[in-house]
């Protein structure tokens, strides 16, 4: 697959620019369009990272980023990430292509698999702005108006935020989301199962990849309840949100709003946030007026989240 890129794109397979998606898995390239010029990003999933995982798990982790790509090939919103081609999957490899990216949300926070040492400098000393944060919040919000008509995300965390050189942030990783069902007749909400915590654990395929979504950006009704709306996905964003206003500062490693261990599994989430009580650095950085509404959307009730379209005065 790397000679079939190469012939159609400049692009230097041996200097990722970023990594996201689950699990931090896709490589993301630089490129450019050798017919048209037009700047573009190379998403590439390597399988031989899969090689030392057990069939049935690489075969689940495989699904996810499937999935993933199917979705976003469907959904036509300018804030989720346009896929503008995809290659035949390949043995070794996944590989699409999208608009152009500068990297992940994850990667802005620290997290940077695959990328080169001049590059994880680069990322760390990018600054951060207030204005920034709150217009990546608009056009996610945006995201989730559009999205959860149709299904709960389960997985809005950084690693599936991308942000793009016009300044636009953008929704991604859809591989855990499921359909909603109709309108509860008793409350008009439209909700879905939950089929990724039941057994309490957190399924690892290797000590690299696990299988669930990220334990720190989910809503905490989604391990306890059987099912959940799309109120789960708007305490996820505002979670990524107060971590990234707390980027707003010389760290590159804000701290995440729940605050959970590295290894923790379903339970140790479940008992955690029992009584969770939203405070993070990010809070002192955000502005005045937002902080109410990200409060309210860290609400431990699903109930008294707010619901998009929510306005923003900023």
């Amino acid at each position: 697959m790397g000679n079939e890129i190469a012939k159609r794109f400049d692009v230097d397979l041996n200097d990722p620019c970023a990594s996201g998606g689950h699990n931090m898995a896709w490589k993301i390239f630089e490129a450019r369009h050798k017919k048209n010029g037009r700047r573009c990003a190379i998403f590439l999933f390597d399988k031989d990272l899969l090689k030392s995982v057990e069939k049935a798990q690489a075969d689940q982790q495989l699904a996810v980023l499937r999935r993933e790509l199917a979705a976003l090939k469907e959904i036509d919103h300018f804030s989720t990430l346009k896929v503008l081609e995809v290659f035949e999957e390949s043995k070794k490899h996944i590989a699409f292509v999208t608009e152009p990216v500068i990297c992940s949300l994850g990667n802005c926070f620290g997290t940077s698999e695959y990328i080169s040492a001049k590059r994880k400098i680069s990322l760390a000393s990018r600054e951060m702005l207030k204005i920034e944060v709150c217009r990546g919040y608009a056009q996610l919000l945006e995201a989730l108006k559009f999205t959860n008509e149709r299904v709960v995300h389960f997985a809005v965390a950084p690693e599936n935020i991308y942000l793009t050189p016009t300044g636009q942030w953008k929704l991604a990783g859809f591989g855990f989301s499921q359909a909603l069902s109709g309108p509860d007749p008793a409350t008009g909400l439209r909700s879905v199962n939950v089929p990724f915590f039941e057994n309490g654990a957190n399924p690892r395929a290797s000590e690299r990849f696990t299988l669930i979504p990220n334990l720190q950006y989910t809503a905490p009704e989604a391990t306890r309840e059987n099912s959940v709306d799309p109120a789960a996905d708007v305490f996820s964003l505002s979670a990524c949100i107060v971590q990234a206003f707390g980027r707003c500062t010389p760290s590159p490693n804000p701290a995440s709003v729940l605050q959970l261990p590295a290894d923790c599994d379903v339970n140790m989430h479940r008992n955690s946030l029992i009584r969770f009580t939203p405070s993070a650095p990010g809070f002192s950085k955000a502005p005045p007026e937002l902080v109410p509404l990200l409060q309210q959307g860290l609400a431990m009730d699903p109930r008294t989240r707010p619901r998009p379209p929510i306005q923003l005065d900023h």
